[in-house]
């Protein structure tokens, strides 16, 4: 219950910050960012801890649901090998899409037809970002 209590107060004046910092000139975005962050944060720590030690509330705990250790390490292996390929692909896509787009003229409110489309796709063999 103190953990709860605890993680109640951390986010009710995150969120005051949070609200003062909305109506603020001086603060950044990135200030805003990582507020809302702390936020998610604590709103799953309160859930975590309003739940504790239970997976299905006052059914079944943690020890009870917990996998074999077998299992766990497996699960582990596979987690460790497949990682390190996910975060190269993520950071190879990343640096391939890096950069700013160059407009082609077209706005959201304007409603798109089929010569424009066309007329893109002509220009688009022209321009010096289409890889052949």
């Amino acid at each position: 219950m103190v953990l709860f209590g605890v993680v109640a107060i951390g986010l009710i004046t995150v969120a005051f910050c949070f609200w003062r910092s909305i109506w603020s000139t001086a603060g950044s975005d990135a200030r805003l960012l990582w507020l809302v962050v702390v936020m998610t944060l604590f709103a799953f720590l309160g859930f975590g801890a309003t739940l504790w030690p239970y997976i299905l509330p006052y059914r079944l705990s943690i020890v009870e649901s917990a996998a074999d250790p077998t299992t766990i390490q497996f699960a582990l292996v596979g987690v460790i090998l497949t990682m390190p390929m996910v975060a190269t692909y993520q950071l190879y896509a990343y640096r391939i899409f890096r950069g700013k787009v160059p407009g082609i003229g077209l706005d959201y409110d304007a409603p798109l037809s089929a010569a424009s489309v066309s007329a893109r796709r002509t220009d688009e063999r022209e321009s010096p970002l289409h890889l052949s």
